[in-house]
């Protein structure tokens, strides 16, 4: 059972879709734009140690963007189950103030503390 209200829910419903569909747009621009530099290119040596050094920063940003957009479809799957707002730890509602600032997050604050793991 949800522990938010309806109302709520649909709140974030909203924001976590836009969220996945913004990482989508934003993974398939950079998997396009993250290729390998190709020695072939008629660029100076530093010139080309910093085209890589870039594209190692964006396949960086990438990876947290996968993940980030993996917790988001988590969360929509748990509105979908009637699970969203409750924490997967201990069982306890997760507060408004937590999913708002936080919408994927799948445990309270109390759980997510590094202390008590």
């Amino acid at each position: 059972m949800s522990g938010v209200n309806d109302s709520f829910l649909a709140e974030m419903q909203v924001v976590l879709s836009a969220r996945a569909q913004e990482l989508r747009s934003t993974l398939a621009s950079m998997q396009a734009a993250s290729g390998p530099v190709s020695p072939d290119n008629a660029i100076g040596r530093l010139t080309r140690v910093d085209a890589m050094q870039a594209v190692s920063v964006r396949q960086a940003l990438a990876r947290n963007h996968e993940a980030e957009l993996r917790l988001v479809e988590r969360a929509l799957r748990a509105i979908a189950d009637d699970e969203y707002g409750v924490c997967r730890r201990c069982g306890e509602p997760i507060t408004e103030a937590r999913l708002r600032a936080r919408p994927h997050a799948l445990s309270c604050v109390k759980c997510a503390e590094p202390s008590t793991r």
